[in-house]
């Protein structure tokens, strides 16, 4: 299976939630060992292309796909179907991030009419559109997986378990549960597991996690975030996370225990003070 998106993370924007310079996004998706970005647009593509158009030159290196958030089965061919297709004639991929809006009476139907005016309008669609639903099928059962699943031959649930009220985080090792769940009910909805990939969030995850997980799935989508005042914010906790992998992989390695061993640190696959030196990090 060739995912829609090539291989590697990509970190996911929503310039107009909040300013965000592509200078700035280029310099944080080097920084991270980053293969691509995608930015996002909710119920729309046209300033999104635009933006592009603009600041295009300053992502050079990087891979870009766009996003198309739901604004709901009505009216979903503006604001999804046609903004697809607007997206695909420009020569880019696309996610389509459509989470609870489809949880209505006829959202099944409205997914079906935005896959058929897809695949009319752009004949090599298929291939060229991932979605983006709200965690596994059995915790978002409105989500039109197996109708999306006509137009998007790659899957990227988004991993997003409760974060604790006391920390502020999600637990180390829910991304990677969460995955396991998906591969197992995505298959029964038409989609194999080799097909279903993860995003997760560039933020409230530890450094331990955010670096294991990479690791264990170096393709994956890391959302930045869009709530008002932390929108497209990496945590530096994550940022050094995914620093770390991809040192750890660059050396040929596969676990941080992995690359303890090889550097003489005790192999106990934690991300402490010693292995983050060694990592010069």
């Amino acid at each position: 299976m060739t995912p829609v998106l090539r291989g590697g993370v990509w970190l996911w924007y929503v310039p107009a939630f909040r300013a965000v310079s592509a200078s700035a996004i280029a310099a944080e998706a080097h920084s991270v060992g980053a293969s691509g970005v995608i930015i996002h647009e909710v119920g729309a593509i046209t300033s999104t292309l635009r933006w592009l158009a603009v600041n295009g030159r300053a992502l050079v290196g990087l891979d870009v796909a766009v996003a198309i958030g739901s604004m709901g089965k009505d009216p979903w061919k503006r604001h999804l179907a046609d903004p697809c297709v607007e997206a695909l004639r420009a020569g880019y991929r696309v996610v389509l991030d459509a989470e609870s809006a489809w949880d209505v009476a006829g959202g099944r139907d409205s997914a079906n009419r935005v896959v058929d005016t897809v695949l009319d309008a752009v004949s090599d669609a298929r291939g060229r559109v991932a979605d983006c639903a709200w965690r596994k099928p059995s915790s978002h059962a409105g989500f039109p997986i197996r109708e999306f699943g006509r137009l998007c031959v790659t899957r990227y649930p988004q991993e997003y378990l409760d974060v604790s009220a006391s920390s502020g985080m999600q637990a180390d090792g829910a991304c990677a549960a969460g995955m396991a769940l998906s591969r197992v009910e995505y298959p029964a909805l038409g989609s194999p597991a080799s097909t279903v990939l993860p995003t997760v969030r560039g933020y409230a995850r530890s450094t331990q996690d955010a670096c294991g997980f990479a690791l264990q799935e170096p393709h994956q989508l890391v959302y930045t975030g869009s709530r008002p005042d932390k929108a497209n914010e990496l945590r530096p906790e994550v940022a050094r996370g995914l620093r770390a992998a991809a040192k750890i992989r660059a050396a040929g390695l596969a676990t941080i225990a992995d690359y303890q061993r090889s550097a003489g640190l005790k192999p106990d696959g934690a991300i402490g003070p010693k292995t983050l030196g060694a990592l010069a990090l």
